[in-house]
């Protein structure tokens, strides 16, 4: 398994190239798009990436957990989480 890393500016930076865009258009390109899904999260929106991925903010409820080192039981509150749900496509591809 490859331990490259591709950023959204990377990302960005790759679409701008093929729409013959300069490469600071790309950069821009990816941050306003992470921002827009950011937003849309923020606001209780399901984001759907076709043939990507689904991501969508759910509550986890409170629960007991421990503390490691001591054993200690804690109180762990609820709290929001993305959740990402791989499109089959993309499973299938790989």
């Amino acid at each position: 398994m490859s331990t490259t890393k591709v950023t959204y500016v990377a990302i960005g930076e790759a679409v701008a190239a093929k729409l013959g865009l300069p490469k600071s258009k790309g950069a821009e390109l990816g941050r306003v798009f992470v921002s827009e899904v950011v937003a849309s999260l923020q606001t209780g929106t399901t984001v759907e990436l076709t043939g990507l991925a689904t991501l969508s903010v759910e509550m986890s409820k409170a629960r007991t957990g421990h503390n490691p080192k001591t054993r200690e039981p804690i109180q762990i509150p609820a709290k929001k989480r993305v959740k990402a749900s791989i499109s089959g496509k993309l499973k299938k591809s790989l």
